[in-house]
C-alpha cells in the first residue's frame, strides 16, 4: 500500500461507465429506478438457486455442508467474531446507514410498513442461510479436490467473489454462459447498491435543502455532482493497490461507528422521543384494513419495549467495546498493512460521526446562546412534529390525545424489528468458525 502504482485504465473505463448508467438511472426518478431494483434483486437468486443445485450434487459439498452446520463454540470467547457478525448484520440491512429511511420515504403515508419489515427481515435471514448453504458446498467440493482442510480453504471477500464462485461456474455445462450470467449478477448487485448509496445522500441533501429539488436542471446538476464525486473518491480502487483499499475500507467502513450510531438511534427513540409515540406515528401509517397487522403489533409490544430501552442499547455497547479490543492493523496470510493504514482506517470509522458531532454542537450554541433555552429542551421531543398532511395530521393528534388517557398502546419500530429478527442469524454466524 505504500506504492499505490499507476491506474489501470480498463478499470477506471468501467468504473466511469458504471457512474454514467447509475446517473441516467436516478435521473429519471425513483419510479424507473424503483422498477431497475426488481432486476438487481431477483436476478441474483435465480443465479444462486442454479449454482446451488448444481452445488449440492458435487462430490465433497456433503463436508462443506457439515462444516457450515457444525458451530464452533470456542469462538464465542473472540470479541472479533461478535463484532464482525454484528456488522454482517447492519451491513446487509443496511441498518444505520440511511438506505431504509431514505428509500422509505417514498412510500405513501398510509403504507403497511409492518409486512414489509416482517417480509425484509425474513427474505434477508433465509438469503443468508441460502447463500451460505451454496457457498460451503463448493467450499467442501474444493476441499476434497485440493486435499485442504475446510479452514484453509474458506475464505470471504474477493476471494469468495473471484475464487469460490468461479469454481462453481466452471463445473457447469456451458460454463462460458453460466460465467457471463454470473458477472451480470455481480454487476446488478453493484448497481443496485450504488444506486442506493447516491439516493440516500441525494435525499438526505434535498430534505435539508428544499431548493436542491426545486427543478428538474437543480435536481440533476446535484446529481451529477454527488455521482462524480464517487467517481472520483473510486479512483484509488483502480489503481495497482486497489485490492489492498478494497480490503482497508471493507474492513473500517463499516466498524463501530455504524454500532455507535445504532446506538444513539435507539437511545433517541426509545428514551428521548419516547418510544410510545413513536408507536403512534407508526401504527397511524398502517391501514386500517390490515387488522391483524394491527394485532401483530400488540402482541410485540413488550418485547420490542423491552429491546429499544434495554437489551439493544446493552448489547450495542458491548459490541463496541469488543471491537476496540485487539484492533489493529489487518493482516493476511500473505500481507500485512502498515500501522499508517490503521490510524487511516480509524480516522475513517470516526469520520462517520462527524454529521452527528457537528450537528450536536450547532444545536448546542443555537439553543444556549442565540435560542436562550435550557439545554435540557436537546433531549426532549420536539411537540411540534407533525405529518406534513393536514389529515394525517388530525389522525396522529386524536392518537396522541387517546395515549394520554390509556398509556397502554403497544409499540412497533421498523429499523429495530428488523434488528432484533435477525438477531437470530447473527448468533449462529458467531458459532462459525470464520465468524
Amino acid at each position: 500500500m505504500n506504492k499505490t502504482g499507476y491506474l489501470v485504465w480498463e478499470l477506471v473505463l468501467a468504473l466511469f461507465i458504471a457512474w454514467i448508467v447509475c446517473f441516467f438511472t436516478l435521473f429519471r426518478g425513483v419510479k424507473l429506478s424503483g422498477k431497475i431494483v426488481y432486476f438487481t434483486a431477483l436476478f441474483p437468486y435465480l443465479v444462486l438457486f442454479i449454482l446451488g443445485i448444481r452445488g449440492w450434487m458435487l462430490d465433497g459439498a456433503d463436508i462443506g455442508l457439515y462444516y457450515y452446520i457444525s458451530p464452533d463454540i470456542s469462538k464465542l470467547a473472540d470479541s472479533t467474531v461478535w463484532r464482525d457478525a454484528a456488522v454482517q448484520v447492519f451491513f446487509t440491512l443496511s441498518l444505520s446507514y440511511g438506505g431504509l429511511i431514505a428509500l422509505s420515504s417514498y412510500n405513501q403515508y398510509h403504507h403497511n410498513i409492518l409486512r414489509d419489515t416482517l417480509i425484509l427481515s425474513l427474505s434477508n435471514f433465509l438469503t443468508c442461510i441460502l447463500a451460505g448453504l451454496v457457498v460451503f458446498a463448493y467450499m467442501g467440493s474444493l476441499s476434497k479436490t485440493t486435499g485442504l482442510e475446510m479452514d484453509k480453504v474458506v475464505q470471504s471477500g474477493q476471494g469468495l467473489v473471484y475464487v469460490v464462485y468461479p469454481f462453481a461456474v466452471t463445473t457447469l455445462a456451458g460454463a462460458p454462459i453460466w460465467a457471463i450470467m454470473f458477472f451480470v449478477m455481480m454487476l446488478a448487485l453493484g448497481m443496485g447498491t450504488m444506486m442506493a448509496s447516491v439516493e440516500t445522500l441525494t435525499t438526505s441533501l434535498e430534505d435539508f435543502f428544499p431548493l436542491l429539488k426545486k427543478t428538474s436542471k437543480i435536481k440533476a446538476l446535484t446529481l451529477a455532482i454527488i455521482c462524480l464525486l464517487y467517481f472520483l473518491v473510486g479512483l484509488i480502487l483502480c489503481s495497482q493497490a486497489g485490492t489492498f483499499w478494497i480490503e482497508l475500507l471493507d474492513e473500517y467502513s463499516a466498524n463501530w461507528a455504524i454500532l455507535l450510531i445504532a446506538l444513539l438511534e435507539c437511545i433517541s427513540v426509545g428514551w428521548v422521543y419516547g418510544a410510545a409515540y413513536f408507536q403512534i406515528d407508526v401504527s397511524t401509517m398502517i391501514p386500517k384494513e390490515s387488522v391483524f397487522m394491527h394485532k401483530l403489533h400488540g402482541i410485540l409490544f413488550i418485547w420490542f419495549k423491552i429491546c429499544w430501552k434495554f437489551l439493544t442499547p446493552v448489547l450495542l455497547i458491548g459490541l463496541t467495546i469488543f471491537s476496540w479490543i485487539g484492533s489493529g492493523p489487518i493482516e493476511s496470510e500473505y500481507y500485512k498493512f502498515p500501522y499508517w493504514s490503521h490510524v487511516f482506517g480509524q480516522i475513517l470509522s470516526a469520520s462517520s460521526l462527524a454529521g452527528i458531532v457537528g450537528w450536536m454542537i450547532y444545536a448546542f450554541i443555537a439553543t444556549n446562546y442565540y435560542a436562550k433555552k435550557p439545554l435540557k429542551t436537546l433531549v426532549q421531543r420536539d411537540k411540534a412534529w407533525r405529518p406534513a398532511k393536514d389529515k394525517n395530521n388530525e389522525k396522529v393528534i386524536e392518537a396522541y390525545e387517546k395515549y394520554r388517557s390509556d398509556k397502554t398502546i403497544p409499540m412497533l419500530t421498523k429499523k429495530h424489528l428488523i434488528l432484533n429478527i435477525d438477531t437470530i442469524y447473527m448468533i449462529y454466524i458467531l458459532c462459525r468458525l470464520n465468524g
